[in-house]
Order: C-alpha cells, then structure tokens, then sequence
C-alpha cells in the first residue's frame, strides 16, 4: 500500500493506494524481470490477473542503438 504525501503538490503529487485501475489486457513491459524488483513486479502483476505482460532478456533485445 501506497501512503500519501500530507501536502500534495505539482512536484509531490499524491499516490493513489490502488493500482486497479487499468486494463487486465493493457500491455505492461517489465525490465528486468529476472531482478529482484522486476521479478516481484512480474509475480504481483500475474497474481492481480494482469494476461498481457511483456518481458525480454537483456540478450533478446539490442537496446543499444
């Protein structure tokens, strides 16, 4: 859960405590999935029943260009 700033402003806006509100089917890429971050991020967006998810080994995709 996502707390919320006391004095929201332009350069601190507020955070929403829920991120339901996007589509199930969105498509949603995730760097670094094999990482610690990206490894959560993948499994709570599969456990919250997100079907589109994207994900690419550094090897798979040439960035470097």
């Amino acid at each position: 859960m996502l707390e919320q700033t006391a004095n929201p402003s332009p350069k601190n806006p507020p955070l929403t405590p829920k991120g339901d509100n996007m589509e199930k089917e969105s498509k949603i890429y995730i760097a670094g999935h094999h990482g610690l971050v990206g490894s959560a991020l993948k499994r709570k967006l599969e456990s919250k029943g997100y079907t589109n998810l994207i994900f690419h080994t550094h090897r798979e995709l040439d960035l470097i260009n």
